[in-house]
């Protein structure tokens, strides 16, 4: 197989899913991905790719993203390597597809206003979304089995949604027992800005830069028990 037989075949999946009313595009940075990562090698699975040398061929800080997307919206079989960061087709056949469904705006602006414009995991609150950094999230990712019902989705910050899909690469856990996916069951992360100077007097009560998080939680739940 040479690699425009392996594009007949995702031409063919686009085709079905077209078919079917679902949307599937495939960007010119992920055809690049694509037909680096079926160059590695003369059989399945190819050989890894270290995630900078697929980050300088497409130049975009979301490729990672954009390798998810592969295999969500095509069901392209790529393989991420636990612990590197690293890359690999594992075979030419595809997995089934599970596009990925956007909000409407209307929709969005919906989940956004009902969760009072306020970012589920860190609470930073942002009125009237007036800055745009509030996005919807699948809270269980497509590739782990998540849907598209409203259910599954909840509103997070940029930030927070950034790392959510790093804590997500590689990771085996029930989705249902994480605090990323589920804050309201597990708890949620507190970021409240400190000023030097209020760091500065923290540590002066003998509290370490390291531990002024913990402290701060622990007296929060004193003064709750008080």
């Amino acid at each position: 197989m040479n690699f425009q037989n392996f594009v007949t075949i995702i031409n063919q999946r686009q085709a079905e899913l077209k078919a079917n009313g679902l949307k599937s595009n495939i960007t010119q940075a992920q055809w690049q991905i694509l037909e680096y990562l079926f160059n590695q090698g003369d059989t399945f699975p190819r050989a890894w790719v270290p995630r900078d040398v697929l980050h300088d061929l497409v130049k975009q800080s979301d490729y990672r993203r954009r390798i998810t997307e592969l295999g969500d919206e095509v069901g392209v079989d790529i393989e991420r390597q636990s612990g590197t960061n690293a890359y690999r087709l594992k075979s030419p056949n595809l997995n089934l597809a599970n596009p990925r469904t956007y909000l409407s705006k209307t929709q969005k602006n919906s989940l956004i206003l009902r969760q009072n414009y306020t970012c589920q995991i860190c609470s930073l609150h942002d009125d009237g979304n007036s800055t745009g950094t509030l996005q919807a999230d699948h809270k269980i990712p497509l590739a782990r089995g998540g849907g598209h019902s409203i259910e599954n989705w909840q509103t997070l910050c940029h930030v927070c949604n950034v790392g959510k899909r790093n804590a997500c690469q590689g990771c085996t856990r029930d989705c249902r027992q994480c605090p990323w996916a589920f804050p309201e069951i597990h708890g949620i992360r507190i970021m409240a800005p400190l000023s030097p100077s209020d760091i500065q007097g923290i540590m002066a009560l003998g509290i370490p830069r390291e531990g002024i998080a913990n402290w701060l939680v622990q007296l929060a739940k004193q003064q709750l028990r008080n």
